[in-house]
């Protein structure tokens, strides 16, 4: 595998649904209930960003940084 590619089954933890306007939305998996099922988040706001990172539903240093990214994209 080259440098930069992805493995084939890598998991994902951050998606963005629809188009770049206002009806765009950051999804994120729970990660509290993992490994056992695996639901997704949708925020619309700041305030569900917010809530997710500050309830850990969000977690690794690179999952945060992008997170807060998309907050400040659907704020």
């Amino acid at each position: 595998m080259s440098v930069g590619a992805s493995a084939p089954c890598e998991p994902v933890a951050i998606r963005w649904e629809g188009d770049d306007g206002p009806t765009g939305r950051l999804l994120l998996l729970d990660q509290t209930l993992l490994p056992g099922r695996a639901e997704w988040i949708a925020c619309g706001d700041v305030a569900a960003v917010v809530e997710a990172i500050r309830s850990l539903r969000v977690r690794g240093a690179p999952a945060l940084g992008i997170a807060g990214a998309y907050g400040m994209a659907v704020a």
